[in-house]
């Protein structure tokens, strides 16, 4: 056998160059689709583009109508590429449709009912069923060169369908025929005030867009695969957060969580550093009920508990999500409501805007960063379910701030540490603050209530409660932006003057008559803003409503799990009533009367807007 046996045969190209078209549809007949592709309404047709001969028939284009009996719809534009194929043309026996038993050695017949259909055109099942039967029977002649290719790459327009529209009706009757005596009759009805019915013309064009946009389909790339206990194949994604089931409990509950929530992980099989840190908080808890999150975190000891103290909180303590302890931190079992001691856990919590400007405890944060950077740099990388992609390591407000063991203590005294804008009483170690707050007898000008405001004042009275908002507010606001662009400086003679009104206003009258006789301007501002804190505090909506053990609901504090973020006092929710806005601006001396401070007095804006329960 020769060796020339096993190579494929030459065959010869005619030299003879060809244009093909790629129609998008499925073809099953070739007239129909000539048809679609008849381009001479738009000054084109199919033999001028496909004239090999012209100079510019690479630049030729086909217009592609898919229902070519409307003649308002838009076609498709074809774009010419170049291409270097050739086309083929093979032969197989034809399939002459007579059979016979199978085994048998009677003739082949035709069936009943047959029609010998002369030059139909095959469907390709039948051709690739001739291929295979006939592996060895096929003759295979080159008819030419492909130089060009028509391809439809746009997208369709939208149709709208304008069959009962009188106006295109006569449109397409009148002008599409381009017969001169028949656009005579074509009229416009210029009537007016025609109101049903109206007969509204669609525009030439819906869609703008012929490319269609690349969505570029592709797998997450944060989710993988693994393998589970069983064996299984599962997908995981590695970039979830991680729940945390901390119990939030509204002001108003009836009873306050006892334990951790049934759906968090045991405690054995998490993390050491939560371990450790949940004996660390249990030890905090026993000095104090309540802490506030930034207390906690300058009260443990070494970097990787502050890094997982959120994942540990659910394991010791719940949090109130509104209320007069709004995001304080409180041991299992504990409820303020109940204990009058619990008033130093209350909450102030105000809303500081940004500045451009640095100040003292900005220039301070910087110090501390190249060895708080240091630090979380010699910090190991840990692969635990706990310590992943999110929670390795803590956030910028943490890690600038892990030295500052006193940031999260009021003193009313520069500099203002910006990780935070929530105190808690107990932390307040302002003169005129602890002087107004701390009262542990009958005696005191400003005594506690026998009776729990649990929506807004706590045991303190609502006219105590506004003193001690506007003097931490304008304490606060003296303290922002360098000391040497502080415009106004907040003094004590100016606020002593508060500590004589009465502690409490029971109804409108006795707020119009928290006025204080021979005061300075300031003292008056001040005064003008307890009063607009008064009248702006919520208020009961019903009998016993906003009191303990009056007027609450039932609840199931099972489920009432939300994640808490780790810096959760430094972003608030500005429709909370303990949300006070202090603006970073010069103090205006002058006179505020009550006309004023209905409208508004300067930095109560965030108390002013507050009705209702939180």
């Amino acid at each position: 056998m020769s060796s020339t046996e096993h190579n494929a045969p030459w065959l010869s190209i005619p030299n003879r160059s060809l244009i093909t078209v790629e129609h998008p549809c499925v073809v099953k007949n070739v007239d129909r689709a000539l048809r679609t592709l008849d381009t001479a309404t738009v000054g084109n047709d199919i033999s001028h583009a496909l004239n090999y001969r012209r100079t510019d028939s690479a630049n030729s284009v086909l217009h592609l109508l898919l229902n070519p009996d409307d003649k308002m719809s838009r076609p498709i534009a074809s774009t010419c590429t170049p291409a270097n194929n050739v086309l083929l043309k093979v032969t197989v026996p034809k399939m002459s449709g007579r059979r016979r038993k199978r085994g048998s050695d009677s003739p082949f017949e035709y069936p009943p009912h047959h029609k010998q259909a002369g030059s139909q055109r095959v469907c390709a099942k039948k051709l690739v069923r001739s291929l295979q039967d006939n592996a060895e029977r096929y003759d295979v002649e080159p008819v030419g060169k492909v130089d060009r290719s028509h391809v439809f790459r746009g997208m369709p327009d939208f149709v709208f369908s304008t069959t009962q529209s009188p106006f295109m009706k006569k449109f397409r009757e009148c002008i599409l025929p381009f017969d001169y005596t028949k656009l005579k009759d074509f009229d416009i009805d210029m009537a007016k005030g025609q109101t049903t019915n109206v007969d509204i013309v669609p525009p030439p064009t819906l869609s703008r867009g012929d490319i269609p946009f690349s969505y570029v389909y592709r797998q997450n790339l944060a989710v993988k695969r693994s393998v589970d206990k069983s064996g299984q194949i599962t997908t995981i994604n590695i970039q979830q957060p991680h729940r945390i089931l901390t119990y939030l409990v509204p002001f108003d509950i009836p009873n306050v969580p006892t334990e951790p929530n049934p759906d968090c992980p045991p405690l054995e099989s998490t993390d050491q550093h939560i371990q450790e840190t949940v004996e660390t908080l249990a030890v905090l808890f026993q000095t104090r009920a309540a802490w506030t999150r930034r207390a906690l975190r300058n009260s443990l000891p070494t970097e990787e508990q502050k890094q997982v103290l959120r994942h540990a909180i659910p394991y010791v303590a719940y949090v109130f999500r509104s209320g007069p302890w709004r995001d304080a931190i409180f041991r299992f079992g504990y409820d303020p409501r109940k204990e009058k001691e619990a008033h130093i856990y209350q909450t102030f919590m105000f809303r500081i805007l940004a500045t451009h400007e640095k100040d003292d405890a900005s220039v301070n944060r910087q110090k501390e960063d190249t060895t708080a950077n240091s630090l979380m740099s010699a910090l190991p990388i840990t692969t635990t379910v706990v310590s992943n992609r999110r929670d390795t390591y803590s956030r910028p407000s943490a890690a600038a701030t892990f030295s500052l063991s006193d940031s999260h203590v009021f003193t009313g005294k520069p500099p203002l540490y910006h990780d935070g804008k929530m105190w808690m009483v107990c932390d307040i170690t302002d003169p005129i603050l602890v002087r107004l707050l701390y009262n542990t007898d009958l005696s005191h000008p400003h005594p506690l209530r026998d009776t729990c405001d649990i929506l807004s004042c706590g045991w303190y009275g609502n006219v105590t409660h506004a003193i001690a908002k506007v003097i931490m507010r304008a304490k606060i606001q003296s303290m922002s932006g360098p000391a040497q662009k502080r415009s106004f400086a907040v003094r004590d003679a100016d606020l002593e003057p508060l500590l004589r009104l009465p502690p409490h206003a029971h109804e409108e009258t006795e707020t119009n008559d928290l006025v204080i006789e021979s005061a300075s301007s300031k003292t008056t501002a001040f005064v003008t803003e307890v009063r607009a804190i008064v009248r702006g505090a919520p208020r009961k909506t019903g009998m016993g409503a906003g009191y303990y053990g009056e007027g609450s609901k039932d609840r199931d504090i099972r489920g009432k799990t939300e994640e808490v973020d780790e810096q959760g006092e430094d972003v608030q929710d500005d429709s909370s009533e303990q949300v006070d806005e202090v603006e970073r601006g010069e103090f205006e001396e002058e006179e505020v009367n009550d006309n004023q401070a209905t409208g508004g007095s300067p930095g109560a804006e965030g108390d002013s807007n507050h009705q209702g329960a939180p």
